[in-house]
């Protein structure tokens, strides 16, 4: 009866084979509207659950990780170097470079409060693995790579330059040496990697053996410009 009254009683009452054609045809014109009415109410539940969020998958949170990664290893390699090598801070195409990195890491910190982040220890595709209140993401946030990710694009060079500290040469070297923690942005390269795996198939021995020279590359390179970082320190 709730299906439709005494037209439907009859034709569930009647056999598979007693079925007229015009009662088949009407019986899938209602099922087709019937499903076509739940998947009007799943899509609006899906934007419900969506809105003012960013798609993890998408093609905008794809584009972003690649630049990402860009100015991660711009960081990596050209930061160690710039503070190793005592570079005078001054407005060139270095100092242009700089500037748009650390406006990539505000642009990204910004994007980490509405991007949907793996729920712990869940290991589903779909999206109910993704936690999507903005409120426990803000917290999560909060309580994680946000300070780092505060405290890594504070411009010291910028300051140093425009005199806002002032003092000992020594002070001012060791404020210049600070634009290292900028090097600690390698650490929320995991997420990125982490949204790279669910779309490229990488054999594990294959990543194992890519992360193992890439760290190598890196190690040698940073210890290169802090052995140089250390006869800069000293004032004679």
């Amino acid at each position: 009866r709730d299906l439709g009254g005494g037209q439907a009683l009859r034709a569930l009452r009647t056999g598979p084979g007693e079925l007229s054609a015009d009662l088949e045809q009407e019986r899938t014109r209602e099922e087709k509207q019937v499903f076509a009415a739940d998947i009007a109410r799943l899509n609006k539940r899906i934007l419900e659950a969506r809105r003012g969020l960013l798609d993890p998958r998408g093609k905008i949170v794809q584009y972003w990780d690649m630049c990402s990664a860009a100015a991660l290893m711009y960081t990596i390699f050209v930061t160690p170097y710039e503070v190793g090598m005592n570079l005078p801070t001054e407005f060139n195409s270095l100092f242009i470079c700089n500037q748009v990195v650390t406006a990539i890491f505000v642009v990204d910190v910004i994007m980490q409060f509405f991007l949907p982040q793996k729920k712990r220890g869940a290991n589903g595709s779909g999206d109910a693995s993704f936690e999507r209140r903005h409120w426990k993401l803000a917290k999560r946030y909060l309580l994680g790579y946000f300070t780092l990710d505060i405290v890594t694009i504070v411009p010291f060079d910028v300051l140093v330059w425009q005199g806002v500290f002032e003092g000992q040469v020594k002070m001012i070297k060791i404020l210049r040496v600070l634009r290292l923690l900028k090097v600690a942005k390698v650490l929320r390269a995991s997420s990125i990697i982490q949204r790279w795996e669910n779309t490229v198939a990488i054999p594990s021995t294959k990543q194992q053996l890519g992360g193992f020279a890439v760290l190598t590359i890196v190690l040698l390179h940073w210890f290169s410009c802090v052995w140089t970082l250390l006869a800069h320190l000293w004032t004679s």
